[in-house]
């Protein structure tokens, strides 16, 4: 059951991009519990773009991240700054103990989250954190949370958003012009952790001739910054018609890329979450990682696993 005489809502968002996406069905839950009140996402600054995406978020504001004196300083900051906010009820999706004392300390009059780290007397409503939680995919474990916070949920809210607003195909095509008038598939051979979650190059080298000579489609090699001489180097072995854009698009303009894609072929990433999300055929290579618990979600979804490894999850 929903809490009474909830007007406005605070929710801080996961720490990886990802999980952000794996976070937008509980939001969206949450926005049908209380469709007249103001939900507020806190998350990196990095991910501000991803709320524009998705409907019901009425603000998103920027967080700290990270160690030392400044990082707490910023988040003491942003505390004080959601205590003058006086929100009814807050959300919390990270189970650190940081996260915790945040949420306290913004004075939030309900603060529901899971019971990690020792962090259940900072909460007025804790999910045990238990084996059967831990279980459950990414996307479950924040609809329990939000279902702890009055929301409710079918197996058929896990899929998240698939509607690219305008902008953000408009600031695409601004950072990648090649992609105006080409039919094109988009490859992302990076991930956050490096090579213990990544698909070799040579392969990705391969599947770029073979999209170029079966399906006729030009191939945007994406990426971050970090990511920009592997995917150079992918393009420049790969040939005409396969081009890096790695390093050249922010969140907003590569979810434009994503609108217009034929398909998406990626490493378990955020990208891979943010492909699945607008609803493109997605294929997400699984090496030390388990699809069990963080596979991409949507009816075109395909998640291919690495054999013979038995240490599996780990990301050595």
């Amino acid at each position: 059951m929903p809490f009474p005489e909830i007007k406005s809502i605070l929710l801080r968002a996961p720490n990886w991009l990802g999980d952000c996406v794996m976070a937008v069905p509980a939001i969206k839950a949450l926005r049908r519990a209380y469709p007249q009140a103001r939900l507020v996402v806190e998350s990196k600054a990095a991910f501000s773009q991803l709320w524009k995406a998705v409907s019901g978020v009425d603000e998103a504001r920027s967080c700290a991240y990270g160690k030392g004196f400044s990082a707490f300083r910023s988040r003491w900051h942003e505390a004080i700054v959601a205590r003058s906010d006086s929100f009814d009820l807050g959300l919390l999706l990270p189970n650190s103990l940081s996260s915790a004392w945040w949420l306290w300390l913004s004075n939030a009059r309900i603060r529901v989250g899971t019971g990690a780290s020792g962090r259940a007397p900072l909460l007025t409503h804790a999910l045990p954190y238990d084996e059967r939680l831990r279980a459950l995919h990414q996307a479950e474990w924040y609809l329990k949370i939000s279902e702890m916070a009055g929301a409710t949920w079918t197996a058929k809210d896990i899929v998240p958003f698939k509607d690219i607003p305008p902008t953000m195909i408009d600031a695409a095509l601004t950072h990648v012009p090649q992609a105006k008038d080409s039919q094109y598939a988009i490859i992302a051979p990076g991930s956050a952790y490096g090579p213990a979650k990544d698909w070799l190059n040579e392969r990705f080298i391969e599947l770029s001739l073979r999209l170029r000579k079966d399906a006729g489609l030009a191939v945007l090699i994406t990426g971050s910054p970090n990511d920009a001489q592997s995917a150079q180097a992918i393009a420049d072995a790969a040939g005409e018609g396969v081009i890096s854009v790695a390093g050249k698009t922010k969140l907003d303009s590569f979810l434009g890329l994503l609108a217009k894609a034929k398909a998406f072929i990626g490493n378990d990433s955020g990208a891979a979450h943010c492909a699945a999300a607008s609803g493109i055929p997605t294929v997400s290579v699984f090496g030390s990682t388990q699809p069990s618990r963080t596979k991409p979600q949507g009816r075109l979804v395909k998640c291919l696993e690495a054999e013979g490894i038995p240490c599996r999850p780990c990301l050595r």
